[in-house]
């Protein structure tokens, strides 16, 4: 019959050492994608989105494959792999007395020292406290994602009527310059201050009214274009995904900043394809500013067009440098890695 409580404390041993390599692992991976976006020009949008995605994947598959390898009894890198070893016993071994016999069976070096085992044991009294903290912090931010969602999807019923007939045909027109074929629903919402989109198998464009009465026409169709570009490239979904590594790996500072960089080239991609689809680099540049001075507030869930900075995004639309200052933000990010680790 299966020892219930010590299955138990297995999985948890398991999960948190899991947990804790992935602090080495997540900012090695970090290192790299830094390391990359520094070789990548800023054009290279879609390059340095695709590494960034490419990135985030690896940190979730990183402590999959090692709570996988730590589980599995007959590898050596197992934790359990002393425990294969003693049931293998030959008869003559098995006489021996229990003191001799016993092993300890983490991270299973057969010669450790009594101070290192009684180190190792007691780190793994703590590791259950890990991973119930890590469990909660899971929830909680579980909550928050679901959330947004629902306030999220409330924007859509609340406060929205169909926008007027010329602007659908706007967007039906800028839709096929970027080759979307999907359905996209166009609202007016008066409880905005951004153009927002929501969901995936039935988008929603919703377009403020503050926004209809202030930006001009060409203006407007900038940013309709910016909003399908999203939907064009499935952002929403990416999206989803990103927020549930988040929310996974919430404890890593360096998560939270390679999720930062994918969210910031996400709308320089989505930047170049409006570009592409007005035709008038400054023209956008213009929308992004005249649309900053009525933004409130940045929903968390729907894809805003204020999802990155937006000075950083007029430079880079210009073909302007930025000027050369040090990232406090990114030097708090490492110096919480590095204590971590």
């Amino acid at each position: 019959m299966t020892n219930l409580p010590a299955a138990l404390d297995r999985v948890s041993d398991v999960i948190g050492w899991g947990l804790i390599h992935f602090l080495w692992q997540g900012t090695v991976l970090a290192i790299l994608l830094g390391l990359t976006l520094l070789v990548l020009p800023r054009g290279f949008a879609r390059a340095r989105y695709a590494a960034g995605c490419v990135t985030l994947a690896l940190m979730l598959l990183a402590p999959t494959f090692t709570v996988w390898q730590l589980a599995d009894p007959h590898d050596p890198a197992s934790p359990y792999f002393e425990d294969v070893q003693a049931s293998a016993l030959v008869p003559d071994e098995a006489m021996r007395p229990p003191a001799a016999a016993t092993s300890t069976p983490v991270l299973g070096a057969a010669s450790l020292t009594r101070e290192e085992t009684r180190l190792i044991i007691d780190a793994n009294r703590v590791l259950p406290w890990v991973v119930l903290a890590w469990a909660i912090g899971v929830f909680v931010c579980s909550m928050r994602l679901a959330g947004g969602w629902w306030q999220a999807r409330r924007l859509v019923r609340l406060g929205t009527r169909p926008i007027a007939a010329h602007w659908e045909q706007v967007k039906d027109a800028l839709a096929a310059r970027l080759d979307l074929t999907r359905t996209v629903q166009l609202l007016e919402s008066t409880r905005l201050q951004v153009p927002v989109v929501v969901g995936w198998l039935r988008p929603v464009l919703l377009v403020p009214t503050a926004v209809l009465g202030g930006l001009s026409p060409r203006q407007l169709e900038a940013v309709i274009a910016h909003e399908l570009a999203h939907i064009r490239r499935h952002d929403y979904l990416v999206n989803l995904l990103q927020s549930a590594v988040e929310t996974l790996l919430f404890y890593h500072p360096a998560v939270w900043w390679v999720s930062s960089a994918v969210r910031t080239e996400r709308e320089h991609c989505c930047d170049d394809l409006a570009v592409v689809a007005c035709g008038d680099a400054v023209l956008y540049a213009r929308a992004l500013t005249a649309i900053e001075t009525l933004r409130h507030e940045e929903m968390g869930v729907a894809m805003a067009v204020t999802g990155s900075p937006l000075l950083a995004r007029v430079r880079r639309l210009l073909g302007t440098n930025p000027p050369a200052t040090t990232a406090s933000s990114g030097w708090i990010v490492a110096l919480l890695t590095a204590v971590m680790v």
